[in-house]
């Protein structure tokens, strides 16, 4: 009895999603959240500009600060690419005439804090080497780059950088934001097709609150409702969905693996029943999800979707009904 309730509550929520595709104002299918401009200074008052570019395969490219031994400045040009088959981040700059080049890899960031380690070529010796990003606040970082010489690290740049102009609103640390795939539903809609055969067109987008919301039919000709709403806690690092229809809340962790899976449950006057809704990401534009009943710590599957985005000329031209191949 419970499991059908449930049952009908979740498919009335994905029947009542369909409506024509459109594109989301800000597209935002790749959420590495260094790309940017940032204003940078240092402990002794030295201050900078850096910029981190996103480039055509993914990867972000900046102009690094370095001080000569004459006190004056150059710029080192520096890459940083996340290779998803391996989940490791590397840090790569050329070798020039001031500067040794660096390779250095870390795993993603789990937490306020990310190390990436390797070797820089100094002189003719290649010396351990390591880069340390932490979380300085809301769009701000903090990154600190050593070289060992002996038993000792010597700093080479400890500089503080805060965001120029905010390219997603929402407040959460940029090193955190970087690999949390939660941000990657925002842009272009999805086309998605359910367990019972029910096509829909999922549009997320990223509000100014930092909230990403779901729209709802109502909100795609002009109402400001959301079907379903995440939001982002910071300090807790953990996220909370609610449905508008259905009365489902739930809390999950931040999404840097493969499954989401919020646990919470569905309202029903006055009683509450237990159920879960996982995600499961397959890269940018590709993703699953399902329902599940929850009891005894077992749970059942209910429904589930798979959704892909499309381009925006093909989603508005093609709608629901033409959305997977």
């Amino acid at each position: 009895m419970r499991t059908a309730f449930i049952a009908t509550i979740v498919t009335t929520l994905l029947a009542d999603a369909v409506f024509p595709g459109r594109a989301v104002a800000q597209n935002l299918g790749d959420p590495i959240a260094l790309a940017g401009m940032w204003s940078c200074s240092t402990p002794n008052g030295e201050t900078e500009t850096v910029h981190y570019e996103r480039q055509t395969d993914g990867a972000l490219a900046a102009m690094q600060r370095v001080t000569l031994p004459d006190g004056s400045a150059a710029e080192v040009p520096e890459t940083l690419r996340y290779d998803r088959s391996i989940a490791t981040w590397r840090l790569t700059a050329p070798e020039t005439p001031y500067s040794g080049g660096y390779t250095l890899t870390g795993a993603p960031p789990a937490g306020s804090d990310w190390r990436l380690r390797g070797t820089k070529r100094v002189g003719s010796v290649e010396r351990d080497a390591q880069v340390d990003y932490a979380d300085a606040g809301d769009d701000a970082f903090r990154r600190v780059q050593r070289v060992r010489y002996g038993d000792g690290w010597r700093v080479e740049r400890d500089a503080t950088c805060r965001r120029v102009a905010s390219r997603t609103p929402a407040k959460l640390p940029a090193i955190a934001r970087a690999t949390d795939h939660a941000y990657e539903l925002a842009g272009d809609p999805f086309e998605c097709v359910t367990s019972n055969g029910h096509l829909t067109t999922y549009a997320y987008a990223l509000r100014d609150d930092g909230t990403i919301g779901l729209d709802e039919a109502e909100a795609v000709r002009g109402g400001d409702a959301d079907r379903e709403s995440y939001r982002f806690d910071p300090r807790a690092r953990r996220w909370t969905m609610s449905m508008q229809r259905g009365g489902f809340a739930g809390a999950a962790g931040m999404w840097n693996g493969k499954s989401w899976t919020f646990d919470g449950a569905v309202a029903s006057g006055t009683h509450t029943v237990p159920m879960r809704v996982r995600y499961v990401y397959f890269d940018a534009n590709r993703f699953s999800r399902a329902f599940y009943a929850v009891a005894a710590h077992r749970e059942e599957a209910l429904i589930w979707e798979t959704c892909r985005r499309r381009p925006p000329a093909l989603a508005s031209a093609a709608g629901p009904a033409a959305a997977l191949p």
